[in-house]
């Protein structure tokens, strides 16, 4: 099954570059945007 792709919100562009200034991996931010995509749904 193919990933379906779709831009990113505003908040989660913020998310990502306040958490590269913050010099974290790139799997922390994916598993911090993983997260808040299941909140999202949950709501």
């Amino acid at each position: 099954m193919e990933k379906s792709r779709k831009r990113l919100t505003l908040n989660e562009r913020v998310i990502i570059e306040t958490l590269l200034n913050e010099n974290k991996s790139k799997s922390y931010i994916a598993s911090i945007l993983e997260f808040l995509q299941k909140v999202k749904q949950k709501s």
